[in-house]
């Protein structure tokens, strides 16, 4: 029998942690571990964990005794680097599992013969479980997982989604700013990016992970982070933009000479845009966004400077 680790990264989790473990528990496939790091809780988080570490000899806190924080990326890498394992799942600390979840996406990852990663939809909800939107992702019609549309875009939520070991070993940088679109185009780059369109979590949404809190992870907290360094539509669009170059830059210095030719000068396009020539900034047209006035905004900014500062 393959291992299936699950790993959580806990935060001043104390109002919902609980919940999210018994939906855990609560699974049709049974055979797992739940490994959770806490990243410098002062609530009560640590002790709910403790308490279900007591029950259940599948949980385990993988930092009893130290409670840096590190931050949710840094947080993750260690737990799947902490034990090896065959399949890994990213589990939010406030959301609810529907109770197939495990079952469904094993059956599509152990089907992947290269490096893999796996998501699905979500089911939106309020903070008492009332279904807002019985989708997460189907409003956005552009669900596109080759790595040309990755390198731009991202659709993976990091709660809905699972890796298996070989790709798990392509990780071996926590520099980035966003784990699950890291991952997501390493699994694009070396292997299967697979959409699964169905939901397989409440999605829960309320005041503390509006504004961040909690530390998911989001493309959106990402945005507004830009905007607090920067004002103006222009300079937010840049100070954005500079991120996602962070993300591919940081996959070419890691993994880049592991790089088919045709997907690293696809990368190095992009990345190289800024310092190339008008004519050369023609390149530009390789790539789209999530919709097409997204991707006409892009292209026209590339090809002008528009607002880009020196």
């Amino acid at each position: 029998m393959k291992k299936t680790n699950i790993v959580l990264s806990s935060f001043n989790g104390e109002k919902y942690i609980a919940e999210q473990i018994e939906s855990i528990i609560g699974q049709t496939y049974q055979d797992w571990q739940l490994l959770i790091r806490d990243d410098g809780s002062t609530d009560r988080t640590r002790e709910i964990v403790k308490s279900y570490e007591q029950r259940d000899s599948r949980i385990r806190l993988i930092n009893p005794e130290t409670t840096e924080n590190i931050g949710l990326v840094s947080s993750f890498y260690e737990l799947v680097k902490s034990e090896r394992a065959d399949y890994y799942f990213f589990s939010d600390q406030d959301d609810v599992w529907l109770p197939e979840k495990l079952e469904v996406t094993l059956e599509s990852l152990r089907k992947a013969k290269l490096s893999a990663m796996v998501y699905t939809d979500l089911k939106v909800v309020d903070a008492e479980l009332n279904v807002v939107s019985e989708s997460y992702l189907a409003p956005n019609p552009y669900i596109n997982t080759s790595l040309k549309d990755q390198i731009l875009t991202n659709n993976v939520v990091g709660g809905v989604s699972a890796i298996n070991h070989a790709l798990a070993e392509l990780w071996t940088t926590d520099q980035v700013f966003i784990h699950d679109w890291y991952l997501g185009l390493l699994a694009a780059a070396f292997g299967e990016l697979i959409y699964l369109d169905l939901p397989t979590e409440l999605y829960r949404q309320h005041a503390a992970n509006v504004v961040g809190a909690n530390q998911k992870a989001t493309t959106m907290q990402a945005i507004k982070e830009a905007r607090q360094q920067s004002s103006g539509f222009l300079s937010n669009y840049w100070a954005y933009f500079d991120k996602i170059k962070q993300l591919n830059l940081a996959l070419l210095n890691s993994q880049g000479d592991k790089l088919s030719q045709e997907k690293r000068q696809l990368i190095e396009a992009f990345v190289s845009l800024d310092e190339a020539s008008f004519f050369k900034r023609l390149k530009v047209f390789k790539f789209s966004r999530k919709n097409w006035r997204a991707t006409v905004i892009f292209r026209l900014l590339y090809l002008t400077k528009l607002g880009r500062k020196s």
